[in-house]
């Protein structure tokens, strides 16, 4: 019954620690409704004992069960969960890089970083908006190592996203670098909106 399995979810997620193991050797013997039924309550647990199933999930089924996948290794956000988030970013549907790119934002890791910031280049205009909105809520997490893949970024669209990224984050220590970016005409126009939108009043002169 359909209506009543989804139901279930919202009672069984509060019992993972016992359900999870128990559940977890049957994947395998499910047909595919009950597979993603499985998939999808795993996903929200965030369990890590899932974490493998998810890998092989999506190595197999990325444009199905994946999606699953992906929002569960988001919720788990170990080192390793954010490594093979971080590999599906070659995967060449432009959908499923885009919720990659949002799950790493939500995972709440500096680890993210460098994945997150490969995104910025990525040739989907969506996949490089979700890659900035997610570097504005991880970014706090290390503001100094933002601001040196800024200096150091040599990409049009990685220093837009990481001008971006900065500028939404209420920190003066973001003001200096932002200043810089106003001698790069080709950046010119964004950094003056983002300087404008912070309202820091020591990038008034610059202005």
């Amino acid at each position: 019954d359909v209506v009543f399995l989804s139901v279930s979810l919202r009672f069984l997620v509060p019992l993972h620690q016992e359900m999870v193991p128990r559940l977890l050797p049957k994947y395998a013997g499910l047909d595919k409704f009950r597979r993603a039924w499985l998939l999808k309550y795993l996903a929200l647990t965030g369990n890590p004992q899932a974490q493998d199933l998810f890998a092989s999930v999506l190595v197999r089924d990325p444009l199905d069960f994946g999606l699953f996948c992906i929002d569960g290794l988001g919720r788990i956000g170990s080192v390793k969960a954010i490594t093979i988030l971080g590999e599906t970013l070659k995967n060449p549907e432009w959908f499923v890089r885009k919720r990659v790119a949002v799950v790493l934002g939500l995972c709440g890791r500096k680890e993210s970083f460098p994945y997150l910031i490969q995104a910025l280049e990525d040739e989907s205009g969506q996949v490089r908006a979700s890659a900035i909105e997610s570097l504005s809520q991880v970014g706090k997490l290390d503001i100094p190592l933002l601001i040196k893949e800024l200096r150091q970024a040599r990409k049009r669209d990685t220093k837009i996203g990481l001008i971006r990224a900065l500028g939404t984050i209420q920190d003066p220590q973001v003001v200096a670098p932002l200043l810089q970016t106003l001698s790069d005409r080709t950046t010119l126009f964004i950094s003056i909106d983002v300087l404008g939108d912070l309202g820091f009043p020591q990038a008034a002169e610059a202005l």
